[in-house]
């Protein structure tokens, strides 16, 4: 049978598809560049909102239309892309501080993170918050929130006798008062004697609830510490010189909440594991948000390992820094398989 066919059919066909490549650009700029949406376009070219939208993609699907993004942060942007792929984070934020360790880059550093966790904080979030300088200096650059119910506990007790102002009992009141939350405080030191003193600490009721409330951390603020003798944990007089000398012939590399680990991101025994009060990291890796925010050189390994152990959800950190975790990770691969 002869097939039959039309005057004009291809005429047709190119007609048709001018006025659908018509349409579509015209939908285009009315929402690229006018700045209308879906339902005032539908409305003005009496589509349905799914025919709009369906132009809309094919649009960017043929090449019609073509989105330029100029990044100011292409660079960070890159090492944040690269860390979260070499180890497998929900997200990295790397600032761009300044090439040098001072006072100016540590609070353009703080500024940074504390408006990202601006951006975090939700309705009844429970914030567990460890000592540190740099969270401390965090804490001090927060804005106020409209956030409801926010609570922040400690995640470890208190460092040194004469106490310090970055301890987690004194970065948990800061947060507090910055944006005017519940605080707990735990009242009982960092490190005690014997594992008999910290088992009658922590049948008093007082310091049970809040390591309890600590537990139900829906996100955990930590810092990261590197295991040498200038180490704060040495600093404040906790540790002897003689026992962080021991801890890193055991393989100790890096030290998180009450938790020490090696170059793998394995937690690792310690001589002082039973005298330490604070949340373990058991207890660490049930808390579903864990945000570390640490910088410089001299903490690379520590930061690498505990990527490398999946101990974070989230790095904060500097490009320095990012850029010397990455090279770490290329060096310490090649190692690993014999090049």
């Amino acid at each position: 049978m002869n097939k039959i066919s039309f005057p004009g059919g291809e005429e047709l066909q190119k007609r048709v598809e001018k006025e659908r490549i018509r349409l579509m650009v015209k939908a285009s700029k009315m929402y690229y560049i006018d700045g209308l949406n879906q339902v005032e376009i539908s409305k003005r070219l009496r589509k349905s909102r799914s025919q709009i939208s369906r132009l809309l993609a094919a649009a960017k699907a043929e090449g019609y239309v073509q989105v330029t993004i100029r990044d100011p942060f292409a660079k960070e942007h890159a090492l944040e892309d690269s860390l979260v792929e070499a180890f497998d984070v929900q997200e990295v934020v790397v600032t761009h501080a300044g090439e040098e360790m001072s006072s100016t880059s540590d609070v353009a550093f703080a500024q940074t993170a504390a408006q990202w966790l601006g951006n975090v904080w939700q309705d009844d979030d429970v914030v567990g918050v460890m000592a540190g300088k740099t969270l401390n200096l965090v804490a001090k650059h927060l804005t106020v929130t409209d956030k409801k119910n926010l609570q922040f506990v400690p995640l470890i007790g208190g460092w040194g006798k004469k106490g310090v102002y970055w301890d987690a009992n004194s970065n948990t009141r800061i947060f507090g008062e910055r944006l005017k939350s519940k605080i707990w405080q735990l009242n009982a030191p960092a490190i005690v004697n014997s594992k008999e003193t910290k088992d009658r600490l922590l049948a008093e009721l007082d310091i049970m609830e809040v390591l309890t409330w600590a537990k139900k951390s829906s996100i955990a603020l930590i810092g990261i510490g590197q295991v040498s003798d200038e180490a704060t944990i040495v600093e404040t007089g906790y540790i002897s010189r003689d026992e962080i000398q021991q801890v890193q012939q055991r393989g100790a590399i890096a030290n998180i909440c009450t938790t020490f680990l090696n170059q793998s991101g394995q937690a690792i025994d310690v001589p002082f594991d039973a005298q330490i009060i604070g949340l373990s990291g058991a207890d660490l890796r049930k808390i579903p948000y864990v945000v570390g925010i640490a910088r410089g050189l001299e903490k690379v390994p520590a930061i690498f390992s505990t990527l490398k152990g999946g101990w974070l959800d989230v790095l904060i950190t500097d490009q320095p820094t990012a850029e010397a975790i990455l090279a770490y990770h290329q060096q310490t691969t090649k190692e690993e398989h014999g090049k």
